[in-house]
């Protein structure tokens, strides 16, 4: 589904003929980018929002949706406000010398290396370089 409009869409309602899809039996709907379950009627019906000029990709199938809220992690910054501004600062948050932010966490070497989770710190870092 897409919004090509400078408004965003809040409930936007879709009906899909599943028998024409040839989905029959349970079927589920998933974001196809967060993986979160989405909400359909046994008759195809979805409702959905989607931001301004964005769009939502959803998957239809007798898949039940993968998402698992245990599998996520803490929020890396639980008290930013929902809209950032160029000059908002907080104390959790340490800026380097160019201005840039830095966060610490855990790696892992990427998949066939052979080797398992590094224990020892890594930083991120966004912004000039």
């Amino acid at each position: 589904m897409c919004n090509y409009e400078t408004e965003p869409l809040d409930e936007l309602v879709v009906k899909l003929d599943l028998a024409r899809a040839g989905l029959q039996g349970p079927v589920y709907a998933e974001d196809a980018v967060t993986l979160e379950p989405v909400d359909i009627a046994p008759d195809g019906t979805l409702k959905l929002d989607v931001l301004r000029q964005r769009y939502r990709l959803i998957k239809i199938s007798g898949e039940p949706p993968r998402f698992r809220a245990a599998a996520l992690g803490p929020n890396l910054l639980p008290i930013a406000p929902a809209d950032l501004s160029a000059t908002w600062q907080s104390a959790a948050v340490a800026a380097g010398a160019a201005g840039d932010l830095r966060a610490a966490g855990r790696s892992a070497p990427g998949p066939g290396s052979g080797q398992g989770f590094d224990d020892g710190e890594t930083t991120w870092t966004s912004g000039p370089r």
